[in-house]
């Protein structure tokens, strides 16, 4: 069947829906939200698009957004592409993480508009995840009440009052005002599981009790939640409930617990290949931040320098790159100018410790090239 062609709104602001395939979660840790938050931010910057509110729930989005320079298809293919990747990546998995294509309904006046804000900024409380819209830390809605970051908050307030004082004072009265708002409404839930069919079927199948799990082989282990987390009706919250794992330690465990895993799948071309992005941006990094450093300690020594010290140094930079590659992506920059220094401290240290600490110069300079190359995998890879 055709797709049916996305009408077009003359205002140029759409209401967006993105879900998750099959409803699934697209977010389970504070992590993931942040990452997509952050995409967002990023692609504001190079498609000009327009961000109005925002709300992130577990297995769907919420986006009041205006398409500006590039074409709205375009930007949300870039924000989906990039969360899907680093979420394929961050969990071991494969495949499709949204259903179909976004949907879309066209906002045309000013009414819809706030409607459509209003409705975006209750839908966690409407939806039973918190009591006060306030306390819902992954919506705009806090962005209109303390200080922008992601989102436009001039275009909605003024329409609310000219002086910013009472057009936040009417905003938070609006958006607290009880309704029957619906604007692109969820489809009906699929069925859920309860914890004993999901225990039952785990019985029936592998001969374990869930509740027994964590003592099992690594190998059962292994089995039994790939199959869980591939069950349709079955929660990620229930299985941690049921196993004691955390949802956190169910979506990472072939990474942690299995490191044949990882020995496997850093083979190029083979399945699961983690030479990423990420890993390409650093290694390529740090072996031409390695030319500068082997190029200024052959100054400083008087054009002195063996040609296997200086191999040795940049062959050091090299192995910073993959280190800092192999320690995966989606940190604050705070964060990433921390981590960098400390990776360019420890990689550096096994050089500059090897060498009787003779060249404290490119020692110092490695823990700088540990933060540049951290900054420029979090700028051009992350």
């Amino acid at each position: 069947m055709p797709r049916v062609a996305r009408i077009k709104s003359k205002s140029k602001i759409y209401h967006i829906m993105i879900r998750g395939i099959n409803q699934q979660n697209i977010f389970s840790v504070d992590e993931d939200y942040e990452k997509f938050i952050a995409i967002l931010a990023k692609y504001h910057k190079k498609s000009e698009y327009e961000i109005y509110a925002y709300c992130l729930m577990g297995n769907h989005v919420h986006l009041l957004i205006k398409e500006e320079r590039e074409a709205l298809p375009h930007a949300m293919k870039r924000i989906g592409t990039s969360y899907v990747s680093w979420y394929n990546w961050q969990y071991n998995r494969k495949g499709h993480l949204f259903q179909d294509r976004y949907k879309s309904e066209p906002v045309e006046d000013d009414v819809y508009f706030l409607t459509v804000l209003r409705y975006i900024h209750q839908n966690p409380l409407k939806a039973g995840l918190t009591d006060d819209i306030a306390s819902y830390q992954w919506s705009s809605y806090n962005e209109y009440i303390n200080q922008p970051k992601t989102v436009n908050i001039e275009f909605a307030l003024k329409m609310f009052h000219q002086e910013r004082d009472k057009a936040i004072e009417r905003f938070e009265r609006f958006n607290h005002e009880p309704n029957n708002d619906r604007c692109l409404e969820m489809p009906t839930k699929r069925e859920t599981l309860s914890d004993k069919e999901i225990s039952h079927l785990v019985l029936t199948k592998y001969h374990i009790e869930l509740a027994t799990l964590q003592n099992a082989p690594t190998i059962i282990q292994d089995k039994v939640l790939k199959y869980l987390k591939e069950l349709d009706g079955c929660s990620l919250r229930q299985v941690a409930r049921l196993t004691g794992f955390t949802v956190n330690k169910i979506f990472k465990y072939k990474t942690e617990n299995r490191p044949f895993v990882f020995e496997k799948s850093i083979r190029l071309g083979g399945e699961g290949n983690m030479l990423t992005k990420r890993m390409k941006v650093c290694i390529t990094s740090g072996a031409i931040l390695g030319v500068f450093c082997i190029v200024g300690a052959y100054v400083r020594s008087g054009f002195q320098s063996e040609a296997y010290f200086l191999f040795a140094l940049w062959y050091n930079r090299l192995i910073m790159g993959l280190v800092i590659g192999l320690a995966g992506g989606n940190l604050g920059l705070s964060k990433v100018i921390g981590r960098g220094a400390l990776f360019g401290l420890i990689v550096s240290f096994a050089f500059y410790s090897s060498t009787g600490f003779n060249d404290v110069v490119s020692f110092l300079a490695g823990i700088v090239y540990g933060i540049i190359i951290e900054y420029i995998a979090f700028k051009y890879a992350d």
